[in-house]
Formats: structure tokens, sequence, C-alpha cells
């Protein structure tokens, strides 16, 4: 049976006079369609066209026709868009406690903006759509996100905060990149039951060469080492240190920094032009608010990089998200996407691309897609 239990709930806040198209059956058709490849009002309308009578056969539908592509866009223009996003969050963290395993790792959420740059509309004066998104990084699932209009950095860092307080959870590790190296965000996760883990650079001088120099007057308590052969051409080898420390040791202004991390990596690199191999070497810092081993550390610091690969990179490539120049309201059909990833995700898809390839193709793949997310 095709249903999303999570969006049943979602208010229709149009009048009920004329109303031909319900909500919540809207919302489920489109959800497939981007699913399976719709990137579009009309490449969705096309899909609940094309598969308008198994639509009806497996699912509590009872339209009498397939609706038009403005009548999609219609409806899905009125929507209340914080109830589907609450709705999101509801489902992420069911799965979340579903799949719950321990482990700094599998606990850590790693939060980042991402710009919509095929949103701008130029003639109207509005700039483009900014998602700010948190992402469990193991899972690979988006459990949280919020628009932003703009690029403006300092929205990103109130945005965060405001995430890590809506969210609900509890005992998670949150990972920032050093746009975040903020005392209140550390707060605002440290008063909600979470930890922040988040990279130091030259935005905070004084942090920097408290840590720098503490680090160089006291040997680390824990190191990891880890080598990478072969991926991407290049071998890659990261060591990375700890050194726990008491409230007030890295300054009076981070009382609630816990340990300070290091993380040293060279980088050898194959040139295909001339069969030469390019070395490269840095030095990364990072503050956490909680006391991590070097291998936990490791793996929080490495896992924070998959909201690039495997959410905005795919978002782009797999999405063609970047390319779309819906103009009105973007940030719905983004919500779309987000929705379809999910379930593509807890469906145990892995190639995203090829998935909805697949369940442009097959129908019984579209049937599980749902029956993944109810049970």
């Amino acid at each position: 049976m095709l249903e999303l239990p999570h969006l049943r709930g979602i208010e229709d806040k149009r009048r009920a006079q004329g109303r031909r198209y319900d909500l919540e059956h809207v919302l489920l058709c489109c959800v497939l369609a981007v699913a399976a490849g719709a990137d579009s009002y009309r490449a969705m309308a096309r899909f609940i066209k094309a598969k308008f009578q198994w639509l009806r056969e497996h699912s509590a539908l009872r339209w009498r026709k397939a609706p038009s592509h403005t009548g999609l866009r219609a409806v899905l223009l009125s929507v209340d868009q914080p109830a589907v996003e609450q709705a999101l969050r509801s489902y992420a963290a069911g799965v979340l406690e579903a799949g719950r395993e321990g482990g700094a790792a599998s606990c850590a959420i790693a939060i980042d903006g991402k710009t919509l740059r095929g949103s701008v509309d130029r003639f109207a004066d509005v700039p483009a759509l900014q998602w700010v998104s948190a992402f469990a990084a193991q899972q690979r699932l988006v459990v949280g996100q919020i628009a932003l209009s703009g690029e403006d950095k300092g929205s990103e860092i109130a945005a965060a905060r405001k995430l890590i307080e809506e969210l609900g959870l509890s005992g998670k590790l949150f990972t920032l990149d050093a746009l975040h190296c903020q005392k209140q965000t550390l707060q605002a996760a440290v008063q909600s039951g979470n930890d922040v883990l988040v990279q130091v650079k030259g935005n905070q001088p004084t942090l920097l060469q408290g840590i720098t120099a503490l680090a160089e007057a006291v040997p680390a308590s824990q190191s990891w080492h880890h080598d990478e052969i072969g991926k991407r051409n290049r071998i890659e080898s990261r060591q990375t240190q700890v050194w726990p420390i008491a409230a007030g040791q890295a300054g009076a202004d981070w009382q609630l920094v816990r340990s300070v991390i290091r993380v040293r990596r060279h980088t050898e690199v194959f040139d295909t032009r001339d069969g030469a191999w390019r070395p490269r070497s840095e030095i990364a810092w990072y503050v956490c608010t909680r006391d991590l081993t070097a291998r936990a550390a490791h793996d929080a610091v490495r896992g924070h990089w998959m909201i690039e690969n495997a959410l905005h990179h795919v978002r782009d490539v797999a999405f063609a998200e970047d390319a779309s120049r819906i103009r009105r309201e973007p940030g719905v059909f983004a919500q779309l996407r987000t929705w379809a990833l999910n379930l593509m995700r807890c469906a145990g898809f892995d190639n995203i691309k090829a998935a909805r390839q697949l369940l442009a193709w097959s129908d019984d793949a579209l049937l599980n897609l749902v029956s993944a997310d109810q049970h």
C-alpha cells in the first residue's frame, strides 16, 4: 500500500470548496515522482498521468483524473512548508532512534549550508535560496533543514544554532566548519544536551593561538593513524591527536571546550599528465565540548565531509538541483527532493542516480521504497 504516514497530518489550508486533489496524495505522488526522476512540475504531472491507474490500485487515491502541472503547482505553492519540515524531522528522528548503535561516529550530525544557484531571480531582485541542513553522516539521512534567503553568513550561523535547538535530539555530536566556531554555538549545543566538534581557523585567532601553544607544550594523550592508498589516484596519510583539557584551558571565553584535536594530513596525488606524484601537507585544528578518543575524533572529522559528498554533491549531480530554474518558492521542490533522498537512503540505495532510473522503470521498486518508510 502506497502511503507516507508522516505527511498525513499536514493541514491543507485551501478552502474545501472546489478541492479536487487532497494534499496527502498530492505530496505522496510528487515525492514518488521526484524519486523516479521528475525534476519539474511538468515532469511530475507526466509521471502521475503515466502511473495514474497503478497509483489508484496501490493507494487510497480516488481522483477522477490526473492533475495538470499547473494544478500540481498551485497545490504545492499553498502547502505549509514548516509543517512539511516538521514531518521530515519527525520521520528522521524515528529512523535515528530505530537504528541507534552507539559510538561517537554513529551519533555525529554534520551541519552545513548549500545555495540553490538556479533559484536566483534577477528580474525580481530575489537572491538564491540557501539551505542549512543537518545530516546524520553514518545513516546518510537529512534530519532537519532551514531555508535562508541570500548568502548572509551571519544568517547561516544563526540557522545552525536554531537547528541544534529545534531538532529535539540529545546525546549527539554536531560537527561544523570554522564559520561556526562561535561561543554561542557551543552553548546552544550543550544546553540542548548535545556536543559540538568545530574546526578552528583564523576567524578565531586568540583561540587558535592558545590551542596551538597548548599542543606544543604538552604531549598528546592519544594518537590515531590512518592510511588510504589508491583512492582517486592518491595516497593519503592522516594522524589525529587529542589533548583533553579542563574548563578554561582553551581561554576564558571557551569554558565549554573539553578537548583539542590536531589532524595532520599528508597527501600524494598522481598526475596522469606526466606520471609524477604531487605531495601536499596540511594541519587542521578542532575543538570539542566532549572528551573524545583519537579514533572517535578521526571518525567525526572524516564524517563531517559526508555532508559534501553524500548530500550536496548528490543533490547537484543526481537531482540537478543547481540547474533547476524554479524561482517561485523553490524551497517546496527542495523539500520534495529531501523526502525522496531520505526514502531512497532508508531503502538501501547507495547510488542515487542509478536508483532514480530503477524507480522510473520498476513499479515494484516504487512499492518497496514506501514500504521501507513504513517499517
